[in-house]
This record gives C-alpha cells, structure tokens and sequence, in this order.
C-alpha cells in the first residue's frame, strides 16, 4: 500500500511544505515535521511513503521537549505491525551503562491498532531531561512525548492522519500544538511559523491527491 501526494506551488514565492502527523486519539504527542521539500513558484514536490510501515524508537532533544525543538533518533527505530495478530506491538525503553537503549519488542494480545513504548526504573526524571520517545512512519519520526521512567506510551494507528502546511520548521523539530496553530492563520515561534494546516483527504481508493498551494497559501486539492 503507498500513499502519494504532489503539490504545485502557485504563491509567487518559494516556499517550504511539509507533511506532519496528528494522533487523532489526543494525548501529549508533538508532531514533528516528517518530510519537507522545497519549491520555487511554479515548481512542485512529491511525497509518498507507506502507511503500514510503522516503527518505534526514541531519541535525543537539546532541551526538554517541546515547540521549535529538534528530535534526533537515538538508534534504528524498530518495525511494528499494530493490526498484525501476534505482531510486535509493545518497545521497552531502558537505560544501561551506555546510556538509554531500546529493547526487544513484543506482542501485547489485549491492544489491536495501537502501539505502546514502555519505559522501566532504570533511569530517573533527571536522566531523561533529554530523552524523548517516539513513532515513526517509514524511517521519519513522526509523533514524540517526553521521556520519563515507569510509564507507558500510547499511540493509535487507526487514529492517525496527515497535514500539509507551509513552514520553515525543520525535518525533525517539534511543531506547535494543532490546538493552537490551527487558531491562528499564521503561527510563529521563535521566528518560526507554519501556515494554517491542511488535512490531507485520504479516503477509500483516494491514495494518490494532488494540490495547488495558492498566494493565500491555501492548499486547494485538484
């Protein structure tokens, strides 16, 4: 199964878009910017990519997580399959002598369509100021929460879908909650911004869209 999207960009500027996640089940989870491409006016960008290909891991932030911040993966995220019965479903998270680590996935029979990450006491708060988890669609993070010891990670894989929007946040770095950013036309932080988003209208047998990105920086599908 592919997803694919393709956008001409009519703004009379060059613009950068994007492609971020939303966990429709609510929850703590930052959207990271997942894929980003640029074009100059009259150019066009292509995305595509598998929606079964999910994967968790965690990673490392500069500062405790949060808007404008960057997420860079720890380690090779590992392969989950949340609507294959008996398919791994559950990440333990842990901390050793070399630092945080992932450890051996396995199969939860009580959840279907979600994932979990799992962290156990083998670290602190403190130790994890900088340490996120997160869920990946292909090899791009995708939804990251804070890390901390003894908790569980919820993420719903039938809840997810897609966003477009212009920004010039970079690949991997937490966007502004969808509660706030879909107030506000256009929404900056830190002297970045993101215009309003735009969901992607992926639908029965709609798995190829294509849009035109307009000077109000709309995304109007064709």
């Amino acid at each position: 199964m592919a997803y694919s999207v393709q956008v001409v960009n009519n703004s009379s500027a060059a613009q950068y878009i994007a492609i971020f996640l939303v966990d429709a089940s609510g929850g703590n989870e930052f959207s990271l910017v997942w894929m980003v491409n640029g074009a100059n006016n009259g150019g066009g960008v292509s995305f595509s990519w598998d929606p079964t290909d999910f994967r968790l891991g965690w990673g490392s932030t500069p500062q405790p997580l949060n808007t404008n911040i960057l997420f860079t993966s720890g380690q090779p995220a590992i392969a989950v399959f949340p609507a294959t019965v008996g398919g791994y479903n559950v990440l333990p998270v842990l901390h050793n002598q070399y630092g945080f680590a992932s450890g051996n996935p396995y199969n939860k029979s009580s959840i279907y369509n979600k994932l979990e990450i799992i962290t156990d006491s083998s670290f602190t708060v403190s130790d994890a100021n900088n340490m996120a988890v997160a869920l990946y669609v292909e090899q791009y993070p995708a939804l990251a929460m804070q890390g901390a010891p003894n908790t569980i990670y919820y993420f719903d894989a039938a809840q997810i879908s897609y966003y477009l929007t212009v920004t010039d946040f970079a690949l991997g770095v937490a966007l502004p909650q969808m509660s706030n950013s879909l107030n506000n036309r256009r929404f900056s932080v830190s002297g970045s911004s993101m215009s309003t988003p735009v969901k992607i209208a992926f639908g029965s047998g709609s798995t190829d869209l294509k849009y035109i990105l307009n000077g109000n920086l709309n995304f109007l599908q064709v």
